[in-house]
């Protein structure tokens, strides 16, 4: 809700009644000017919910938004350097999106043993000593840098990690009567997502503390390398696996028996570690924030955000 989008389309158009189109007066707002301060006040246009099931836009909140308008040569000015930095921004992106492409089909390639007829397929039922689901996690219950390290399944949606070692949220374990820990070299299973290509999303736990998890995720454990899990279960195969037979709807469920009919191919630990080496270095290039190209998208969007904030005030 309240996603904003900017379209340089010099003829007529058809949008959708789910679409709010605003059309500035030419002779006393600059469009990009417009766009660029509403941007910055993204955060208040989408908390202007109506409704909980299906919830819309409020426009008549919206009309009430304030807009500091200087004389148009001004406007014009703010909007072309902020565009500039935007494009830059925008540009870079598309760099990274070929990247991670690129990446993607590396990955997939390596690990579909395309030239090893020997390779061994098993089921993740074969592969895993034991499968277990968490217990609930409240939203609220679980605070930022807070209390025992905890997982939910929203943050690995979010998170879009193939492992990790630490959780942003932490819980008071004595809100919690069966607890359910994951531990290191574990892999996590979302089993609840609100669309089919983020169902059964997985990612493995490699850090030395014990974590509370939540409910909506299952819990694997095995005698494989961890990293090499997680990194074949993102493949396009293991995505039509994890899809096949489920139904679109608002909310898409799985569970440990479809977990269980996985199928992906087993090497040995020794080829696993040789493969995970190869792709943590083809990962770390297209998301690690810290290094290369998405290093530099994120200070162009604080430079961008900087220059915007001071500009329009």
């Amino acid at each position: 809700i309240g996603k904003l989008g900017k379209i340089n389309i010099d003829r007529e158009f058809l949008f959708n009644s789910h679409i709010l189109k605003i059309e500035p007066i030419s002779d006393k707002v600059n469009r990009d000017y417009l766009y660029h301060f509403l941007i910055s006040k993204s955060k208040e246009i989408e908390n202007l919910k109506l409704g909980v099931i299906l919830p819309a836009l409020d426009i008549d909140r919206l009309k009430k938004i304030k807009i500091s308008l200087p004389d148009l040569a001004t406007q014009s000015r703010i909007a072309n350097k902020l565009n500039k930095f935007w494009e830059l921004s925008k540009e870079l992106e598309k760099e990274l999106n070929l990247r991670k492409k690129q990446y993607e089909y590396y990955r997939d390639e390596l690990l579909s043993f395309k030239q090893d007829n020997k390779i061994e397929w098993l089921t993740l039922g074969e592969i895993a000593t034991e499968l277990y689901r968490g217990v609930g996690i409240k939203k609220d219950e679980a605070i930022e840098g807070v209390g025992h390290p905890c997982v939910r399944y929203g943050w690995i949606h979010t998170s879009n990690l193939i492992y990790f070692d630490k959780c942003p949220f932490g819980i008071d374990e004595t809100l919690i009567k069966n607890k359910r820990y994951a531990e290191k070299n574990d892999l996590l299973f979302v089993i609840t997502s609100e669309n089919i290509q983020d169902i059964e999303k997985s990612c493995a736990y490699i850090g030395k503390k014990p974590i509370l998890v939540g409910g909506d995720i299952v819990i694997m454990k095995h005698n494989q390398n961890p990293k090499y899990l997680a990194y074949t279960l993102s493949t396009g195969d293991a995505l039509l696996q994890k899809t096949k037979g489920k139904i679109k709807s608002k909310v898409v469920h799985s569970n440990i028996d479809q977990i269980k009919k996985l199928i992906i191919p087993i090497p040995s630990l020794e080829k696993q570690q040789e493969i995970v080496n190869l792709l943590d270095k083809f990962w770390e290039l297209s998301n690690n924030i810290k290094e290369g190209l998405p290093a530099e998208i994120f200070l162009r969007k604080q430079q961008y955000e900087y220059y915007r904030n001071k500009l329009l005030i």
